[in-house]
């Protein structure tokens, strides 16, 4: 309830109550007795009010029965009505009038017991007392200062576009400027099935399940359990079709896409570490950020000679999976809740699926860290935000994820120095890092046309994006792996689908991180 010429109208929300003519109609009046039904109270306001000072068009009294107030709760029952009334008055000389007198007056309307009546011009406005050519010139204010604001947020980028630039400048080739046009040109994934099925001997002793061609890796997922396969479930009945078609087949590649990965890696670790082509029926498979299982789920049906073990820092997600593999009748997994960096059991093979920001870079520091081989698909580099001001994967502040039973106890991770390998931060500083982080964090969808988000910097955010990755590759090769860059079967679909995977040399080195 203010005074309409007041200077504090600048602080109210809704124009409309902002552009009144004049001193308005309606006044507030509060203080009034509550021990009076509301309509011998109206009755008496109005009698008083028209007497005193000039015509009146209606009196409110608030109370618990009205159902503008209906949501309240009477607190006394005893309590005839809500203590204040609305008048509206005919002229806006009369509701002056009455302002003036009630306020010099407060026992103007005669209310024997009574403190000082509450006397304010009423906030809410009717539409005929709205002053038009107010109104528009308060809409013409906000819309030039709306305006102003798009402009400065434009400029503000445009500085930023410009010194992102400079900044891949200084980074040295295969990245900087050129990391886009060499990403656009990464082989899908799809190419190594040639090199895993020519040769049997890269399979021997590792059983697979029929629904996986040991060929072409296609799989037929008529014969994979419902709920070990990503791509069916209750959900899959929505009326959106089209999404739900392009979401089932876009995972159904994902897992495609990390079977022969898989295959691929394990054979490689076998040559790596015993030089021997048979490789090691009983490897042990990490799945970081698993998730409710959309990826470990179907590997270890299609690899039931495989251990694998699936790690997410929800436990609530590791309670869903569990039910599933128990469903799905698998005995080949197992799965923990935690934060990847205090995962402390060994390994051969790590693989992650989207697991955001630094979860990737802790999945490589486990992986190197055991010098087991890795299969990764980063995204969400903006997330990086959190380990760039000391935090963990999730959150600047928090170390471990809050609904852990020990609360947010656990083991403080030593944090992650960004750029990850020394041949990048030889070149740009964390903060440069940050900057180019910030910018890669591109949206994606199921349908990157339609679904994706549209800027005007998407080269730029693909650059930055493809900086990212390759800076996590030289950290990998850094500490004695061959790295190889790759992208998903299918992957025109999704903006982040890369895949970073390594292999350890031989010689055993101890990780740097």
């Amino acid at each position: 309830m203010v005074d309409p010429n007041s200077v504090t109208l600048r602080n109210v929300k809704d124009v409309r109550s902002c552009a009144i003519l004049g001193k308005g109609k309606k006044i507030y009046i509060g203080n009034l007795p509550r021990d009076l039904h509301h309509q011998e109270l109206g009755r008496l306001v109005k009698q008083t009010c028209e007497t005193g000072f000039g015509e009146i068009d209606h009196v409110r009294v608030a109370h618990a029965e009205d159902d503008r107030r209906r949501r309240h709760k009477s607190r006394d029952k005893t309590k005839l009505n809500e203590g204040f009334c609305f008048v509206r008055f005919k002229a806006e000389s009369s509701a002056e009038k009455a302002m003036k007198e009630l306020c010099a007056s407060p026992g103007g309307l005669a209310f024997e017991g009574l403190g000082p009546l509450k006397v304010e011009w009423a906030r809410d406005v009717h539409k005929e007392d709205v002053d038009q050519t107010m109104l528009q010139q308060k809409e013409a204010k906000r819309k030039q200062r709306s305006e102003h604001k798009i402009r400065q947020r434009k400029r503000n980028k445009e500085r930023e576009v410009e010194e992102i630039k400079t900044i891949l400048q200084q980074v040295p080739e295969p990245a900087g400027q050129g990391a886009m046009d060499l990403f656009k040109n990464l082989e899908e994934c799809d190419f190594l099935a040639e090199g895993v099925s020519r040769s049997e001997e890269s399979l021997r002793g590792i059983g697979t399940h029929a629904a996986l061609d040991r060929k072409t890796f296609d799989i037929d997922w008529s014969q994979v359990p419902v709920d070990c396969d990503p791509g069916a479930g209750e959900w899959y009945g929505s009326v959106h079709e089209d999404h739900v078609k392009r979401r089932r087949e876009r995972k159904r590649d994902q897992v495609r896409s990390f079977a022969l990965v898989l295959a691929h890696l394990v054979g490689a670790m076998a040559r790596s570490k015993s030089g021997a082509e048979a490789p090691n029926p009983q490897a042990r498979v990490v799945d970081f950020g698993s998730g409710s299982g959309a990826l470990a789920l179907p590997l270890a049906f299609l690899f039931p000679q495989l251990h694998f073990h699936a790690l997410d820092m929800k436990p609530r997600a590791i309670k869903l999976l569990l039910e599933k593999a128990e469903k799905g009748g698998l005995k080949n997994l197992t799965a923990s809740h935690g934060m990847i960096e205090h995962y402390e059991d060994e390994f051969d093979i790590g693989l992650a699926l989207h697991a955001c920001g630094n979860a990737t870079d802790y999945s490589m520091i486990q992986c190197v860290k055991n010098r087991a081989a890795f299969a990764l698909c980063p995204c969400c580099v903006g997330k990086l935000k959190f380990s760039l001001a000391g935090g963990s994967s999730f959150s600047a502040k928090y170390k471990n994820y809050r609904e852990l039973p020990d609360g947010a106890g656990g083991k403080e991770s030593g944090g992650l120095k960004h750029p990850r390998s020394d041949w990048m931060r030889q070149s740009i500083s964390q903060d440069q890092f940050a900057l180019i982080a910030k910018a890669g964090d591109i949206s994606h969808g199921c349908d990157q046309d339609n679904h994706g988000q549209i800027h005007g910097y998407d080269n730029l955010a693909r650059t930055c994006k493809a900086n990212i990755e390759f800076d996590r590759s030289m950290y990998a090769s850094e500490n004695q792996y061959d790295t190889g860059l790759f992208r998903l079967i299918n992957s025109g679909t999704t903006a982040k689908a890369e895949i970073i995977l390594g292999v350890p040399y031989a010689s055993k080195v101890e990780e740097g991180a």
